[in-house]
């Protein structure tokens, strides 16, 4: 299964991830190199207003200035790499779909375990996501 919108392009051989250098260049990584991809609830500590760039020079974060109000956002692991890849995505029930699917992706996709309070507050946050 594929997924595509304007952050992330997901295809059975590699993630390319739009946006992602200072130039606005994507990257491509080969599915065979990556080790684990994490969705996360965004909070201060893990990306929630890194709109493009890095804070620690290990986590790097694809260009999208509305990441603050994204329920979820995404890191990806690669092996014999120091540094991580951030991005986010535009359907996060897609794109969780596509990688559960995925032959590959589907052993190495990692999420946060959710509280109810926390289902609830992304919840009533969706409802206004897109409409800012």
């Amino acid at each position: 299964m594929h997924y595509r919108d304007k952050f992330i392009n997901l295809t059975d051989d590699f993630v390319e991830i739009f946006h992602y250098s200072v130039t606005g260049k994507p990257v491509k990584v080969p599915v065979e190199e990556i080790d684990r991809i994490v969705r996360m609830i965004p909070t201060l500590a893990n990306g929630k207003y890194r709109f493009h760039g890095t804070g620690d020079f290990r986590n790097w974060f694809a260009a999208d200035y509305a990441r603050s109000r994204r329920p979820f956002i995404y890191r990806v692991f690669i092996r014999n790499q120091w540094t991580r890849k951030g991005f986010s995505v535009e359907d996060d029930a897609a794109f969780a779909e596509a990688i559960q699917n995925h032959r590959v992706l589907s052993r190495v996709f990692e999420a946060e375990q959710l509280q109810a309070d926390d289902l609830k507050r992304i919840a009533k946050r969706n409802k206004s996501l897109y409409w800012l």
